[in-house]
């Protein structure tokens, strides 16, 4: 009995982290020579997460992530760019043909 519940505590304090971290928004930007990319495809992984969406007129997605990092990759035609980020804003630079 006192092996289990050894066991709840210790995933249980594995666990706080991630349940403790607070929602943030993360603002992607997906650009090409300085210029936003519409209608550009953005994949996002996150530790809770894995989405795609689009970018705006902007060149912009917004996501609300608990996830310290991000993993982004976007394209569109045959432009491709990724990174991977901690910041509130995380820019994208493409690649390639944007067409």
């Amino acid at each position: 009995m006192r092996v289990k519940a050894v066991g709840f505590l210790i995933l249980l304090a594995l666990s706080l982290p991630v349940m403790a971290a607070a929602p943030r928004t993360v603002t992607i930007v997906v650009e090409q020579n300085g210029a936003p990319v519409a209608d550009a495809r953005v994949f996002i992984a996150a530790d809770e997460m894995d989405a795609v969406g689009y970018t705006d007129a902007q060149g912009r997605v917004i996501v609300t992530t608990i996830s310290a990092r991000i993993s982004v990759v976007a394209e569109k035609g045959g432009a491709r760019g990724s990174i991977v980020g901690t910041a509130e804003l995380v820019t994208v630079k493409v690649s390639g043909d944007a067409k």
